[in-house]
């Protein structure tokens, strides 16, 4: 289960960012769109096919940008939770869920209202509706009251499908996560 917190902390690094909205807010549903998930974390309303006109380094300094608090905070908590979890401490390891829910959801907020190329609107999408798994799997572990809820809900895992912020990063002519 320690390997599982780490795969999920590091796998966690690579798409999110940020930190901003309410913990509070309702579980997202776990298909979003770029549309959806706008209306789940009450960001302003997005438009999918915004197009910009910028160059690819744009984009990629832009993505990068985005990217960068998350994965920064991410190394940071990773060996709290590891900590946490060999502790068996699930109150801690629900804190810690709750700041990746918090940059999960701005991540997606921010790239929501941020305008792409034409040729990545559709990845966009795809990465902001992989990450709602994410989104919902921290929310459980959140939400729980009781031991025995938090382990269901950990149980559940994230799906941490990053294959949409793969691509992007290839077209962006980014480093490849892997």
């Amino acid at each position: 289960m320690k390997n599982q917190v780490a795969i999920v902390s590091i796998a966690a690094v690579i798409l999110l960012g940020g930190c901003t909205s309410s913990i509070a807010e309702a579980t997202p549903p776990t298909e979003l769109t770029a549309s959806t998930v706008a209306e789940a974390t009450s960001a302003p309303s997005p438009t999918p096919s915004a197009v910009a006109e910028m160059t690819k380094q744009e984009a990629a300094q832009q993505y990068l940008d985005l990217v960068r608090p998350v994965n920064d905070l991410l190394d940071e908590t990773s060996k709290p939770w590891d900590d946490a979890f060999d502790a068996n401490d699930w109150q801690q390891m629900s804190a810690l869920a709750a700041r990746d829910l918090e940059a999960e959801r701005a991540f997606s907020d921010s790239v929501v209202a941020a305008s792409w190329p034409a040729d990545l609107v559709p990845l966009i999408d795809e990465m902001i509706s992989q990450g709602a798994t994410d989104i919902a799997w921290y929310s459980g572990l959140v939400n729980a009251s009781s031991e025995d809820e938090f382990w269901t809900a950990y149980g559940t895992g994230g799906s941490f499908d990053r294959s949409a912020a793969e691509e992007i990063r290839l077209r962006l002519g980014l480093e490849s996560l892997s």
